[in-house]
């Protein structure tokens, strides 16, 4: 008799953003790539979307063995029914699936196999000024609740998994950490039928090098207070000092989502 295909859940509130970045791009390029990697095992793609809510969108997986699981209620709601209680995720979502990934620090209870949360980074922790005491709260309490639920915890860096040992020193042997893989804006994802994930095809060549025709220092990132921006310019700035003649233009590539560049317009 032959056997069923493995399926695997995964959770984000994440998936639906309307603009792809942060944990929305690694649950994405996530989802996108294992699907590929894995055609036989199933994945249950999971998340709240109100219907009044027209900034979300769908993110593209046209993968045939992805299936969207989606509860219709403001993620906030859906949040505290599964996250912040103790009420199970329900059968309708969880039915079948023989592991829970959470992609992000909001485990739900899973009570039918194993579960996996990953974890991106601890800055409302180190770095509480940054944070409204509500929200460091808030984020803290899941962070918590999913190291208690969780079988194993991914790190998408080797300094998150440090950085998590030393807040939670007893549950150290469960982390691993896992760097995230390159972003398709680079590679070719792998979403077309038949071109492997990570290497170009002729329709969509990899990008040239040599946008700029003068030596400079690259930082790609979001303009957030978090990403300690404020701390590589004062590094740049000393930089300068002792290079003042031939050193590199800084070219700083990113967006602002939330109080980033106000806060830079003083040092750069």
């Amino acid at each position: 008799m032959r056997s069923s295909p493995p399926r695997i859940g995964l959770y984000s509130n994440h998936y639906h953003q309307a603009r792809m970045r942060g944990i929305a791009t690694y649950a994405t390029q996530l989802t996108r790539h294992m699907a590929y990697l894995a055609p036989e095992t199933r994945f249950s793609a999971m998340d709240a979307v109100f219907k009044t809510d027209k900034r979300k969108q769908v993110p593209d997986i046209p993968q045939p063995n992805v299936n969207w699981r989606l509860f219709r209620l403001p993620g906030r709601v859906f949040d505290s029914l599964t996250i912040h209680s103790n009420w199970p995720l329900p059968r309708i979502m969880t039915g079948g699936l023989n592991l829970l990934h959470a992609l992000q620090e909001r485990m739900p209870r899973f009570t039918r196999g194993p579960s996996i949360m990953t974890v991106h980074g601890l800055a409302p922790i180190i770095r509480p000024e940054l944070y409204d005491e509500a929200y460091r709260r808030e984020w803290t309490a899941l962070l918590d609740r999913g190291l208690e639920r969780a079988d194993r915890v991914i790190c998408v860096s080797g300094a998150v998994a440090e950085e998590l040992a030393r807040y939670r020193p007893e549950d150290a042997s469960s982390f691993r950490a896992v760097p995230s893989g390159i972003s398709s804006v680079f590679r070719n994802a792998g979403v077309e039928p038949g071109v492997e994930p990570g290497v170009a095809s002729e329709e969509e060549p990899a990008p040239e090098s040599g946008e700029f025709d003068f030596p400079y220092i690259l930082l790609v990132g979001a303009a957030d207070p978090n990403k300690n921006l404020e701390r590589f310019l004062k590094s740049y700035s000393i930089f300068l000092s002792g290079n003042p003649s031939d050193a590199p233009e800084l070219v700083l590539i990113g967006e602002q989502s939330w109080g980033g560049y106000e806060a830079l317009e003083t040092l750069i």
